[in-house]
């Protein structure tokens, strides 16, 4: 068995030898200064000493956005256990009004892949990424909201994504536990002051909704605005999160690097 601790240090470097030295592994890094290590039950938890339980200097907005996630989702979780079991829990997966999860390598789910839009399938950053999750991952998140009316991101709505976007790399951090994987996060919340679509004389279904919105974040960010449909802008964005979190492609036998870029917008 193992537990999960989140730490906080001002030496990263020292606190991931420190945790590996221990037989654990670091499972989130949300920031230079914060991360969340998982360790043997026997591990004594007061004996690090390259981290701490609190933080020693005040946290910047990203980190303090990630911790409080992080703490919160963990409180949930508690209440939940504590709770009366829901009235679902234990339904076989055919019972009536419920789907079951969907299918994988058989031949239901081969022959529905038949009908899937190949030129969407085909579609990629073009970065050299992984169809497979090993070792260190990069994962960037981008939030972006508008800076009045309906379209403005509450605190809270920040929180949340980052909240299930820590508890879907969580469950994916445990499905192999031979991979070692460990998430590097890049946290990104821009803020934007286009009106949402539908923009006038915009046929293309996406860039529609999407074109002014987009092309105002991109543009936040630095990056060039794009031509109808082009997507070498997310291929930058792709390769500066590597470079901001330290990875390069491959950089070690063991340590390979998959980009996940979350655009996460209220529209």
């Amino acid at each position: 068995m193992a537990q999960k601790v989140l730490r906080f240090t001002q030496d990263m470097a020292a606190a991931r030898e420190e945790v590996a030295r221990l037989g654990g592994r670091v499972i989130h890094q949300f920031s230079s200064v914060v991360f969340v290590a998982e360790l043997p039950d026997e591990t004594d938890i007061t004996a690090l000493t390259a981290s701490s339980e609190e933080p020693t200097q005040p946290l910047d907005e990203i980190s303090e956005l990630a911790v409080i996630a992080w703490t919160t989702a963990a409180e949930e979780k508690r209440s939940r256990l504590e709770a009366a079991p829901s009235p679902t829990e234990g339904l076989s997966w055919d019972t009536p009004g419920y789907e079951p999860p969907r299918e994988f390598g058989t031949p239901i789910a081969e022959a529905a892949w038949a009908f899937t839009d190949t030129e969407d399938v085909q579609k990629s950053t073009g970065t050299p990424t992984s169809r497979y999750l090993i070792g260190s991952v990069a994962v960037g998140i981008v939030m972006v909201s508008r800076n009045t009316g309906a379209e403005v991101l509450t605190d809270a709505e920040r929180l949340k994504i980052i909240q299930e976007v820590q508890e879907g790399l969580d469950w994916l951090a445990g499905v192999e536990p031979r991979a070692k994987v460990s998430f590097v996060y890049d946290i990104r919340p821009i803020t934007v002051s286009s009106a949402p679509g539908p923009y006038a004389g915009v046929t293309e279904a996406y860039e529609r909704y999407e074109r002014d919105w987009r092309d105002a974040a991109l543009a936040t960010m630095g990056y060039a605005v794009l031509a109808e449909l082009d997507i070498s802008s997310t291929r930058m964005i792709c390769g500066q999160v590597s470079t901001q979190t330290g990875h390069t492609w491959p950089s070690s036998p063991n340590t390979h690097l998959t980009i996940s870029l979350t655009l996460s917008s209220k529209k």
